[in-house]
């Protein structure tokens, strides 16, 4: 996670198991290099259902396996499943709680369900800023602004410092544009370095900002931002989401994921 050699990452898990082929924790910890940073995602869904296999009572391959499924196999019933096995093992981790609500949230449209796994997430730990940013989201959704607003600070006071995407998008929300753009730059840094869980972060905040009314505002900071460059593709798609034409103006590789982007936005655009 901090020296981000993930060749040699994958070697070292594989050199564990290979030393206990019964211990479940590096074939969970290989699921999610796999998922979050080398994008092999069936080898990811191969690696957390072995873990599962060796260890029935564990719940954390129950939650990255519900993650893979929801963010990139696209399999949501299957991902409610694994979330909510996930709890029925242990009813006080939040992360599954959190997934789930975002499962809810995006992809299932039930929002009631989703505000109350997001409060259950909160309720079970209180200084996780990913419920109290998904409850705000959903609370921006639906127009409760001095709600979301109050969440939106909770959620910054509580930032891990690779929380990038939840300061870019809670700043961009208060107001503090300075701020938002310096999470920005860090987010596109990373990844136009080749961290696949920041550029599939970059994907995924251009929906969510405009779920919330705040395309235009990301356009906008991602065309000052030094990435420009970088972030034409996700500039195009906000642009057109925008305007409601097609993205224009750009190489064919630009304007291919420009399109892709644009699909995922108006995909989520059903308002609760």
């Amino acid at each position: 996670d901090h020296l981000k050699r993930y060749d040699d990452a994958e070697a070292a898990y594989r050199k564990a198991i290979e030393l206990d082929e019964t211990d479940s924790t590096p074939w969970t910890n290989l699921g999610n290099l796999l998922q979050y940073h080398l994008k092999r995602y069936d080898e990811a869904e191969a690696a957390y259902r072995k873990a599962i296999e060796l260890d029935e009572t564990f719940p954390t391959p129950w939650n990255g396996l519900g993650n893979l499924l929801q963010d990139h196999l696209k399999r949501y019933d299957d991902a409610e499943a694994a979330y909510r096995k996930a709890i029925e093992l242990d009813e006080t981790f939040p992360t599954p709680w959190n997934g789930l609500g975002n499962l809810l949230q995006d992809h299932l449209k039930r929002y009631d369900d989703a505000e109350a796994a997001y409060r259950k997430a909160i309720e079970l730990d209180g200084n996780d800023p990913y419920g109290l940013c998904n409850l705000a989201r959903l609370q921006a959704q639906r127009a409760q602004r001095e709600p979301a607003t109050a969440n939106f600070r909770l959620a910054l006071a509580h930032t891990e410092p690779d929380d990038d995407h939840l300061r870019l998008q809670a700043n961009l929300w208060l107001g503090n544009r300075d701020a938002a753009l310096q999470a920005l730059g860090a987010l596109a840094g990373h990844a136009a370095d080749g961290d696949a869980d920041a550029f599939h972060r970059l994907r995924e905040q251009c929906w969510e900002c405009d779920q919330i009314g705040l395309g235009p505002a990301l356009a906008e900071l991602m065309q000052s931002s030094p990435w420009a460059d970088f972030l034409q593709p996700f500039t195009l798609a906000l642009l057109a989401a925008a305007s409601g034409e097609a993205p224009v103006g750009a190489a064919p590789e630009f304007l291919s994921l420009a399109g892709e982007v644009l699909d995922e936005i108006r995909a989520r655009r059903i308002r609760p």
